[in-house]
């Protein structure tokens, strides 16, 4: 992980190819990431299904985003994103068992469940031109930190799993304004490494009045964590929308 990172500079700036800076530029957007959960997490020797199991649903669906495009070729662009992410939920079930004359016995049990994250991102990345598409590539530094609490009655105590995980990922952007006032936008970034996976795409459209700034589009985001006695397989998409402004 030490050598990752430049490793991972040296390949967006290769990839960049011959820079083509546009104009300074400033934006800034707040709004909402309207997501549903999906996935398993596993505590131990027991494997939950987040819907099936932990009917869980999303929560803290605030979305953030800072952008500065630089006014010189040799300095990155720079992006700063901050996502909280999470969910709760309870599910009741009923388990069987067989007394010793092989009659059946029912035991309630209930299974409750939370998850609360902050999903920060920082950004450099420098632009090339694709015929009418505005793209740049480059690094992005992820940290994720939160936890996972799994309170199931049927396999006390409850389970507390805590994050707290900083990773460089290759990020890539493209642009293309096809309207004096409207542009495609599609983003992804992502990385794989020692069984760990976190993967994100966001494909949109922006729209500027003077200086507001108004986006909307989908976004997925896939998080992959193995420890030797846990794991969390969870897959978040759906509608994002924000409001903002840009200054030229």
């Amino acid at each position: 992980m030490r050598n990752l990172i430049p490793s991972l500079a040296a390949l967006a700036a290769f990839a960049c190819g011959p820079l083509a800076h546009a104009a300074p530029e400033f934006r800034a957007g707040y709004g909402s990431w309207r997501y549903d959960i999906a996935g398993t997490v596993r505590d131990g020797d027991r494997t939950y299904d987040l819907q099936e199991d932990l009917e869980l649903e999303a929560a803290g669906r605030r979305s953030i985003v800072v952008e500065w495009d630089t006014p010189t070729s040799w300095l990155p662009n720079l992006a700063v994103s901050f996502s909280q992410v999470g969910g709760s939920g309870e599910a009741e079930y009923r388990s069987v068992s067989l007394d010793l004359l092989g009659n059946p016995l029912f035991q309630d049990e209930t299974v409750s469940a939370s998850a609360d994250f902050d999903d920060l991102d920082v950004t450099l990345r420098y632009p090339f031109g694709l015929g009418p598409v505005q793209a740049a590539a480059g690094v992005t530094v992820k940290r994720l930190r939160g936890e996972v609490l799994i309170d199931d009655s049927g396999n006390p105590p409850p389970s507390r799993q805590r994050y707290d995980e900083t990773v460089p990922q290759l990020h890539g952007q493209l642009r293309w304004p096809f309207a004096r006032r409207l542009a495609a936008t599609a983003t992804g970034q992502g990385i794989s490494y020692d069984g760990n996976r976190a993967v994100e795409w966001r494909a949109g459209a922006e729209l500027t009045l003077g200086p507001v700034l108004l986006e909307a589009g989908w976004q997925e985001k896939r998080y992959e964590v193995n420890l030797s006695d846990y794991a969390l397989d969870a897959r978040l998409d759906g509608a994002v929308a924000r409001v903002g402004f840009v200054f030229r």
